[in-house]
């Protein structure tokens, strides 16, 4: 209905010799709303953002690409301003627009082009293109000296430390996530203190990979304390779920369980986006640890079809927890009963979210992900 009114407004806008100034309004009306939220994008009011730019979604991709048609750097801004709705929905799109902006010859002002290469590394990082996420990674840390932004100094090198992070190089991203932590220590938002608990869980993540579980796990538990006080969402889930798959593969199952459950509390009062698949994981590993072999299997199902169908690539940590679940669910039910739930839910993975434990996910909404 609302393509119908746009074209037909579009129609009569052209009969008047109108469209070129209607649609370049458009794209500037939608940068103003997407930079005004962003300092928002995480904490009180998370979730009324991220409807709005889900309601706004095919407003926002038409202004990025009247951007990339006509004024690239108004593209690049609203990708990074609007770089909630790319992450937590369409990450694949997201990284394919913020590619589009970065290859063409209109490369914007320093600072404009540093803030788009940071979002396309996490965009590149999160779907697992690792090649993409290392030349963004690179030639943001390119622009650390030449742009006044303490904040996003930091957020560059952040992408560096993951990138080394996520091809293995655990030792090598300690100091740069330190080093990302000292840049950031004064947020002017409820988004940026947000950002930086999740730096300091990165920062846990890596010390646990390098074997020292008790320290990691304070990381985690710092930047659990400052997101609990912001009240947020999506992060929140994140650093819970990962969080609660290092105590799981510690043995701490009641522990872990606690966080899962902390964790699906806050995702069945969210809007639906893959991030439910994190806590979901661990559940999963819960189950067949407790001989629920079914069950088990519809969840890894569900987190599979979910991961597929937004280009996410699942971290070593989550895909360990997935391996082991899905070694003892076939071991639990047998492989012929495992291939049936694994596949009920992989074809439709929305009842898996509202099986009726009081761990689940109750109402969870249906959205665009599941059609």
């Amino acid at each position: 209905m609302l393509e119908s009114v746009r074209e037909f407004a579009y129609e009569q806008l052209g009969a008047s010799g109108e469209v070129a100034a209607a649609k370049a309004a458009h794209a500037r009306y939608y940068l103003a709303l997407a930079e005004r939220a962003e300092s928002a994008l995480l904490g009180q009011r998370e979730n009324d953002w991220f409807a709005i730019f889900s309601a706004e979604e095919s407003n926002v991709r038409e202004a990025v690409s009247w951007g990339l048609a006509h004024e690239n750097e108004l593209a690049q801004r609203l990708l990074s301003a609007s770089w909630a709705l790319w992450s937590w929905r369409r990450v694949a799109d997201g990284l394919r627009l913020v590619k589009a902006a970065l290859a063409l010859p209109d490369r914007g002002s320093p600072i404009v082009r540093a803030r788009t290469l940071r979002t396309g590394a996490a965009l590149a990082h999160l779907t697992g293109d690792l090649q993409s996420g290392a030349e963004m990674a690179t030639e943001g840390a390119t622009y650390i000296d030449r742009i006044p932004d303490r904040w996003l100094q930091g957020e560059l090198i952040w992408n560096c430390a993951c990138n080394a992070l996520l091809a293995g190089r655990c030792e090598e991203s300690i100091p740069k996530f330190d080093l990302a932590l000292a840049h950031m220590d004064a947020p002017s938002s409820e988004s940026e203190r947000a950002i930086g608990a999740y730096v300091r869980s990165h920062r846990g993540a890596a010390t646990c990979l390098i074997g020292n579980l008790e320290q990691g796990m304070q990381y985690y538990t710092d930047s659990l304390d400052t997101l609990r006080q912001i009240g947020g969402i999506a992060i929140n889930i994140i650093v819970l779920s990962d969080a609660a798959g290092w105590l799981l593969q510690d043995g701490q199952t009641s522990e872990a369980k606690l966080l899962l459950r902390e964790a699906l509390h806050i995702a069945s009062d969210a809007h639906a986006s893959w991030l439910v698949m994190l806590p979901l994981s661990g559940m999963a590993l819960i189950d067949a640890l407790n001989g629920n072999g079914k069950r088990a299997a519809r969840r890894i199902g569900a987190i599979l079809t979910m991961a597929r169908r937004v280009d996410l690539i699942i971290t070593p940590n989550f895909q360990a927890t997935l391996d082991q679940a899905e070694q003892l669910a076939r071991a639990a039910c047998g492989e012929a009963l495992y291939r049936a739930e694994l596949d009920v839910a992989r074809r439709n993975p929305l009842p898996v979210l509202r099986e009726g434990t009081d761990e689940e996910l109750i109402g969870y909404k249906k959205d665009g992900l599941f059609d």
